[in-house]
């Protein structure tokens, strides 16, 4: 499983669906199932690609579109995944039957650290909707770019925020981290240990600063189904984030 891709700079690719390139390097990664960001499309729909499917939740056609969810998965897997349904275009959720049951996926777009408080708020309110929805039985996997940092200090709140997180936290992190810990979450990425080059996944553009703000977080009960979380510098999708 996969997050973080940012869709948005395919938009220069001439004579190419973005969605064919983006098939072309998950099939190459060997990936099932990706949590997309940014996607920009308008309302919902569906794109079948050779060995992908493509979901999506935007805006409306006369509506200003910059941020939009979906995920895409194999091909093989579309007789066990209930159609995504878009809660907004910030969250969009995803039923899958597995061996051990039931799995729950959210791909998650948050507001930047400079968007109004009301938004964030309606965004954490309609997260907790979606969460609310799920079993507790069943595995829950909150997928997306979180536009937070949420630092080193597990010491604080040791039980969602493991010892490998990196940099300063700041108020959206503050806010995951408190949204985690209300919900018994825990932030994968930053409870394995390894090069930093693997635990960032976006560079901010003209600065050239690599930054931890794409996250995979799971039930702490369930956190032993992830055995890594890391960034991959090897897909090639022209973005500013890391297939994570």
């Amino acid at each position: 499983m996969t997050t973080g891709l940012d869709t948005t700079n395919l938009e220069k690719t001439e004579n190419i669906r973005k969605t064919a390139i983006i098939d072309r390097e998950l099939t190459r990664l060997n990936v099932d199932i990706t949590a997309l960001q940014e996607t920009r499309l308008a309302n919902s729909g569906t794109n079948r690609e050779r060995n992908y499917t493509f979901f999506w939740k935007g805006l409306g056609e006369d509506e200003r579109r910059i941020h939009g969810v979906g995920f895409a998965v194999h091909n093989r897997l579309l007789n066990r995944i209930s159609t995504p349904q878009g809660i907004s275009e910030r969250i969009t959720v995803m039923e899958m039957e597995n061996k051990t049951g039931k799995a729950h996926f959210i791909s998650a777009y948050a507001p930047t650290r400079t968007t109004e408080n009301e938004k964030k708020d309606q965004f954490f309110e309609e997260h907790q909707d979606a969460i609310n929805n799920v079993p507790k039985a069943d595995q829950l996997f909150l997928t997306g770019d979180f536009n937070a940092r949420v630092g080193t200090e597990n010491k604080v709140l040791p039980t969602s925020l493991g010892p490998f997180g990196l940099g300063k936290i700041n108020e959206n992190g503050q806010r995951l981290l408190e949204f985690c810990t209300n919900n018994n979450l825990c932030i994968s990425n930053t409870f394995y240990s390894g090069n930093d080059r693997h635990k960032v996944s976006w560079c901010r553009p003209r600065l050239g600063h690599w930054q931890q703000i794409d996250f995979i977080i799971v039930r702490k009960k369930d956190a032993n189904m992830v055995k890594q979380t890391r960034s991959f510098y090897s897909a090639d999708c022209n973005t500013h984030h890391l297939l994570l």
